[in-house]
């Protein structure tokens, strides 16, 4: 809240009540959550603190209150543990705090370990080229010059992987430019100079994995509220992509759509959308060009 906001809240509490003895308070700045806070001590006996289950939540709050009525509700102040947690270590996000709160408990993700299952298998599928080579010939000779771009996208997945609760058909979403994920898949140029790849050569590639299945671009409309927001200093568009296992089964489709692509004569350069309409319909033509977006500024 505002200084403003905390100040009237502050005021409404006091004059809330008649007999209150040795008030304190004080409204301060917290850097860290970006807002105004007030503090409130009550020099009472009556004054309890409690844990609750909410049911309508579904959380456990911890309440301070200034009685034991529970359909009174002057002086409360309640958090939940996880923000409890977060305000006291200064996390960057209410997930950072699960994350830590998970490892200091012990206690396992499921979603997540089965996320980070994924790519370490995507992973090992694109930097040993005779697990895809032995089994999917044509698909490995088209591959071969566009792996690295994907492995990269890959680990970013890996490092950034989000809550079941801002997933997409149940697997973690990747948001990123272009030309960020160019910036990230460098070559050392026979020099020893190391070249970036260029917005020029990302688009057609992003394009190329979309449509032979290996990357599933996110639509706008069904993005979780919580990711539709431009990061920090990032002034370039961007779309939000989920990677699919790298199964049989995807590889298999992926190889077919590749032998669809030659047999009609498509270059990967040259990847004409009135085409892709014709040869695989109308769904994946607009899952692959009809979602593109600007972030919000």
């Amino acid at each position: 809240m505002t200084q403003y906001e905390a100040e009237f809240s502050m005021s409404k509490i006091i004059n809330s009540k008649d007999k209150i003895d040795g008030v304190e308070y004080s409204i301060e700045e917290n850097i860290a959550l970006g807002m105004w806070i007030y503090r409130l001590s009550l020099h009472t006996e009556k004054l309890k603190a409690y844990i609750i289950f909410n049911k309508i939540i579904k959380k456990q709050l911890y309440f301070l209150k200034s009685n034991e009525d529970t359909n009174d509700y002057s002086y409360n102040v309640y958090y939940d543990i996880i923000e409890i947690f977060e305000i006291c270590t200064k996390c960057d996000n209410q997930y950072s705090s699960i994350k830590q709160l998970c490892q200091l408990l012990n206690i396992k993700i499921q979603y997540e370990i089965n996320q980070l299952e994924k790519y370490k298998n995507n992973l090992k599928i694109l930097q040993q080229d005779y697990l895809i080579k032995r089994n999917y010939l044509i698909l490995y000779k088209c591959l071969m010059s566009h792996t690295q771009l994907l492995q990269v996208i890959n680990m970013e997945g890996n490092e950034h992987i989000n809550d079941s609760s801002s997933s997409y058909s149940g697997e973690n979403i990747v948001s990123f430019s272009n030309e960020f994920i160019g910036n990230k898949d460098v070559n050392k140029g026979s020099s020893g100079i190391a070249i970036k790849c260029r917005k020029g050569t990302v688009n057609p590639k992003i394009t190329l994995f979309c449509l032979r299945g290996l990357l599933v671009k996110v639509p706008f409309k069904d993005m979780p509220k919580s990711l539709k927001f431009r990061p920090a200093g990032c002034k370039k568009e961007k779309n939000s992509y989920i990677v699919p296992l790298y199964s049989d089964e995807v590889l298999e489709e992926t190889e077919r759509r590749v032998i669809r692509l030659n047999e009609a004569k498509m270059k990967p350069t040259r990847i004409k959308q009135e085409r892709v309409a014709e040869l695989f319909g109308e769904v994946l033509y607009r899952s692959i060009f009809g979602n593109y977006y600007n972030v919000w500024a």
